[in-house]
């Protein structure tokens, strides 16, 4: 909890903070989500951990359109997100 990932895209810098939704005698995480639009590709991720000024890790030219869930191994692929299919436009 705290930790803050960094991800960079067509030039464009978003940060997100990990946390838990607490719930009745529980919790639940919540994975975190970037809208990168239509990049192909990430050209960073980095890893803050809590209270931390200089990322942990970094990883580099990461494949949009995917899950992936970093700790302290590394990063890895869970599922790739299918995009939704375009409406083919009818002349008429």
């Amino acid at each position: 909890m705290g930790t803050r990932i960094a991800v960079t895209a067509g030039g464009r810098r978003q940060v997100r903070e990990f946390g838990v939704v607490p719930s009745y005698a529980s919790g639940s995480w919540l994975p975190l989500h970037f809208g990168l639009g239509d990049a192909a590709r990430v050209d960073a991720i980095e890893v803050y951990p809590p209270g931390a000024r200089t990322p942990a890790a970094v990883y580099k030219d990461v494949a949009a359109g995917a899950l992936y869930a970093v700790g302290p191994s590394g990063i890895r692929l869970v599922r790739p997100f299918r995009r939704p299919r375009t409406p083919e436009k009818t002349s008429g």
